[in-house]
């Protein structure tokens, strides 16, 4: 028992020290020392803490500290988001659909868009209006654009569906 209690009191201290840790490369960065922050949160970020994972990402997107790397930042959203990082979700689809894995990142534009992320919302209503990566009968849109408008024509203009008026016979014209 006495073990135990030691062992939970052991991980607590741990704990409040890799917050403390994170919130040190926090204020770093506030105050423009991209360096100190990158150090405070590489270790952690190795170690698994979801919080340090996020921010080495927002440092490699945005240059910060370190090159600017896409894939690297990529790959630090991910393992954020892998434990329920709900920024690292909205960023990853971001990125993901920026780099090209746009099927990939579909299912994380639709869980940031359902949170209310507005860049997500907007990404997935391009693509439900374009009909991409999405179902083009989508109830989303009620039957979605081309349903609702027709197909594109030779040109790429959307024109509506042709039906017949109300009592016209086999394409009789009124």
């Amino acid at each position: 028992m006495k073990s135990r209690v030691l062992i939970s009191i052991g991980a607590l201290l741990l704990a409040t020290a890799a917050s403390a840790s994170v919130k040190t490369g926090v204020d770093a960065w506030d105050r423009g020392d991209y360096a100190t922050a990158i150090k405070e949160w590489r270790t952690l970020a190795i170690a698994g803490d979801a919080d340090a994972q996020f921010n080495l990402a927002q440092a490699y997107k945005l240059g910060r500290g370190v090159p600017s790397d896409l894939k690297i930042a990529q790959d630090w959203y991910h393992k954020a988001a892998a434990q329920g990082h709900l920024k690292a979700e909205d960023a990853l689809g971001l990125i993901m659909f920026q780099n090209g894995e746009r099927q990939k990142a579909m299912p994380y534009i639709e869980k940031s868009a359902n949170r209310g992320d507005a860049r997500a919302q907007y990404v997935l209503g391009t693509a439900l209006f374009n009909g991409d990566m999405v179902c083009a009968d989508d109830a989303r849109l009620g039957g979605g654009p081309r349903a609702r408008f027709g197909k594109p024509g030779a040109n790429g203009q959307i024109h509506p569906p042709r039906t017949a008026p109300k009592g016209a016979r086999d394409g009789a014209r009124p």
